[in-house]
């Protein structure tokens, strides 16, 4: 299916557009929560304008204002247009307006400018890699095609006709009737050295004029191809099969409406595979949990006999006995009958397990741990893929939502996330960070998340919260540090002092014999790796949930550890679901759309939530607004903590 147009798309309109909008005024600007403008003027015409997408005359338009919107409409609005035009054969769409234009480019991602005395003065979407800011120059490139037969004989077909490929057939086929012959065969022999006679050269050179012209002016017709029942090409040409329309804006129009209506039934038939794919994981899942239940009440129900088996392992380490003795022992033991040397089916002295058949099931079970332990590993197993189960059939259930038609809902009281009752940010590199914001709550990060590969941080200074990540970049050590030591008396005292970092591992809540370990206190063995922090400031800052693509979410369905959501803190041109405030080290929240720089201080937290929201929400565009003003009091008051003020 056609995704967005090409340089003809782009002359077909334009080219229909010219003699309707010359002379006009603009009326005014709108807007829709997509990336798309609708240009009313003064003949009531409505351009709806899709960077990087579409650009077509349309029926309907949103009322909507964006930020942007309000630049164009300040700076645009009552304009005169003096004419409309593209650059050469780019993809580039130029609205003269006199003393300003107002430029749409359809390549990459797409933009929209407005230049003044050949600077651009207002841009949609800043590209820093290419100097496509305020205030730098604007170049045009009037793209041209080389259509003579020497560039036809040098280059590839795609780069000489940079066309449809139904285009490019039909091309083809009408120069091959004028040379009376193959032009893909006169191509490969010029190629290999053979020459093309003078008379043929003059025959293809006159084609390529006359075609090159008919491309310039082409106008008054557009086609819509059906495949399936749905639209998978808009082109400019008249070709056998497609739908007539008497303009190329026409027949946009209905592509990419239908195409929208259509996107829809595959955005369904994908989740409808997704549906599939995740019921069967979660069938697979549920045998695997049945059987891990199973072993486990094989064990329970068989306690006496499984403690016998463990009992002779516990006398073969005892008495440092080989594994091929073992073997050989056993196999004596088999011939006479011995029923607990039968039921262990093999035995592995390197990983400490031995397989045993118990009713006909076999069973694995580590001989150097008790018999309590390998039950309560089974039923564990089983607890975690219940829960395994639950997310997948959750977030499969999120994913169906979605398509549903969705009912407009601006401010809706949200469930806080896991994390959210810990201290949290995400690093720069998109890692979540969680701290303990009291003792009770460092015991249940290292009780229930604390795995032996994480990495707990913890700071010399009493009174240090303890933070744990998962699988950091050096980075994310670094700002993760840093948040160990601002959630620590070293903030109040706005004094620096060491922090370090360990492995899950050397955590242990065992204290030394005759000694006690408060809640929230820890036993650190081996080595701690010190982290060098030189600044006390913090920050906090506006994250937004933002919808994902179809495919993004499918990526995500294989779901483990993952929370199948996408957070930005700048969500312009995205789709948003809600916002949340969020506080972590300022090298972190100095990058963010909305952020306010924290130091220690005594500033009431009350006014000071207050301030910082009276802030964020004058500084949100209209179609923001709502989502940053929706953020509660309580949930401000969930991520401050105490003794702050705003810094500069």
């Amino acid at each position: 299916m056609k995704q967005r147009y090409t340089f003809l798309d782009i002359r077909a309109t334009v080219n229909e557009l010219r003699p309707r909008l010359v002379g006009k005024f603009i009326q005014n600007f709108y807007t829709t929560s997509q990336r798309i403008i609708y240009i009313k003027f003064s003949n009531k015409d409505i351009l709806l304008v899709e960077p990087g997408v579409r650009i077509h005359l349309t029926q309907e338009h949103d009322m909507d204002i964006s930020h942007f919107c309000k630049i164009l409409r300040r700076k645009a609005r009552r304009d005169k247009v003096v004419d409309i035009y593209q650059c050469g054969f780019d993809r580039v769409v130029v609205l003269e307006l006199g003393r300003q234009k107002i430029v749409f480019e359809f390549f990459s991602g797409g933009n929209i400018l407005i230049v003044e005395d050949g600077k651009i003065s207002e841009i949609f979407r800043i590209v820093k890699d290419l100097d496509i800011v305020k205030g730098s120059e604007y170049v045009f490139n009037n793209v041209d095609f080389d259509l003579s037969i020497d560039a036809f004989v040098k280059n590839d077909l795609k780069d000489f006709l940079p066309l449809d490929h139904l285009l490019v057939d039909k091309v083809l086929g009408e120069l091959g009737s004028r040379i009376k012959a193959n032009p893909m065969d006169m191509k490969k022999s010029a190629e290999n050295g053979i020459p093309i006679k003078e008379d043929v050269k003059n025959v293809f050179e006159e084609f390529m004029k006359e075609f090159k012209k008919k491309m310039e002016d082409i106008q008054g017709y557009g086609g819509v191809i059906i495949e399936k029942g749905k639209p998978s090409n808009l082109i400019p040409f008249k070709i056998d099969g497609a739908r007539d329309f008497s303009t190329f804006n026409d027949a946009a129009e209905f592509f990419f409406q239908n195409r929208k209506k259509f996107g829809r039934n595959d955005r369904e038939s994908k989740v409808d595979k997704v549906r599939k794919r995740q019921e069967n994981y979660m069938k697979e899942m549920e045998q695997e949990r049945q059987s891990y239940r199973k072993k486990a009440e094989l064990l329970e129900e068989n306690a006496d006999f499984v403690n016998k088996i463990l009992d002779i392992f516990k006398i073969v380490k005892k008495n440092k006995v080989r594994w091929t003795d073992f073997e050989k022992f056993r196999e004596q033991e088999n011939k006479k009958g011995n029923e607990i040397s039968k039921a262990i089916v093999k035995t592995d002295f390197i990983s400490h397990t031995c397989t045993i058949a118990l009713e006909g099931e076999e069973i694995q079970i580590d001989f150097e741990t008790s018999l309590f332990s390998n039950i309560s590993r089974f039923y564990q197993k089983n607890k975690k893929l219940e829960e395994k189960i639950k997310k997948t059939r959750d977030s499969l259930e999120e994913v169906l939502k979605k398509v549903a038609p969705k009912v407009e809902t601006k401010k809706v009281t949200r469930a806080l996330y896991w994390f959210e009752k810990f201290h949290f940010f995400f690093s720069s590199d998109g890692i979540l960070v969680i701290g303990g914001k009291n003792a009770q709550q460092n015991e249940i990060l290292v009780k229930k998340h604390l795995e032996p590969t994480d990495l707990y941080f913890h700071g010399d200074m009493h009174g240090s919260s303890s933070i744990i990540v998962k699988k950091p970049t050096q980075k994310t050590i670094e700002e993760a540090a840093s948040m160990a030591l601002c959630m620590s008396k070293c903030w109040e005292a706005n004094v620096v002092s060491p922090v370090w970092y360990v492995y899950g591992e050397q955590v242990s809540k065992t204290a030394p014999s005759g000694e006690y370990l408060t809640k929230g206190s820890f036993m650190i063995k081996g080595k701690k790796n010190y982290v060098e922090c030189h600044k006390i400031e913090y920050g906090l800052g506006l994250l937004f949930k933002v919808l994902k693509e179809i495919e993004e979410e499918i990526e995500d369905m294989n779901i483990d550890e993952k929370e199948n959501h996408k957070f930005v803190s700048d969500p312009e041109g995205m789709e948003i679901v809600h916002s949340m405030p969020v506080c972590g080290p300022w090298s972190v929240i100095s990058t963010y759309k909305y952020k306010v720089r924290l130091v220690p201080g005594r500033e009431k937290k009350g006014k000071l939530i207050q301030e910082i929201s009276k802030r964020f929400i004058g500084q949100a565009p209209d179609n923001e607004k709502s989502y940053v003003r929706s953020i509660s009091v309580e949930e401000y008051i969930n991520v401050m903590f105490g003794n702050v003020r705003i810094g500069k």
